[in-house]
């Protein structure tokens, strides 16, 4: 079974340029400024400054991709377009469906694996939220700071 990039592509430029505009953003601060002035090379101020304040960035993106890729691959195997022979919650779904499950009333069959998707991807869904807490509190502090 082919996969087509065009979906990776478009996850990876967006990370990139979110990831350039905050860089673009961290270069134009004071406090780097000032490292350059002092005699500090680029090397040091990406190890040093810019790579610590991308990590939060890289995270959430990261753990937002894994709960898509959940998302994905079971609305895939639900379609019956998934992996042949490996088990997964849409799998199970598309056995379900295909048996008849909601005309038989077996709601047992669909309450579990709908239950797993949901609550692991809102799991995803949470870690990110509570990820993206200090970058935006960080860029409260900045812009406060900036003024003083």
């Amino acid at each position: 079974m082919e996969h087509h990039p065009g979906h990776l592509h478009h996850r990876l430029t967006s990370t990139a340029r979110i990831i350039r505009s905050r860089v673009q953003q961290l270069k134009a601060l004071p406090f780097i400024q000032i490292e350059r002035t002092m005699g500090a090379s680029g090397p040091y101020i990406m190890i040093r400054h810019i790579l610590p304040n991308l990590g939060e960035i890289v995270f959430i993106r990261a753990v937002l991709s894994v709960g898509s890729a959940m998302l994905t691959e079971a609305s895939l195997s639900f379609l019956g377009l998934g992996v042949i022979g490996q088990k997964s919650w849409g799998g199970i779904l598309h056995y379900a469906f295909f048996r008849n499950g909601i005309i038989n009333g077996s709601y047992w069959w669909y309450v579990p694996p709908i239950l797993c998707i949901s609550v692991s991807v809102l799991g995803f869904m949470l870690l990110s939220y509570y990820g993206e807490g200090p970058v935006r509190g960080r860029g409260r502090k900045e812009k406060a700071n900036v003024g003083n």
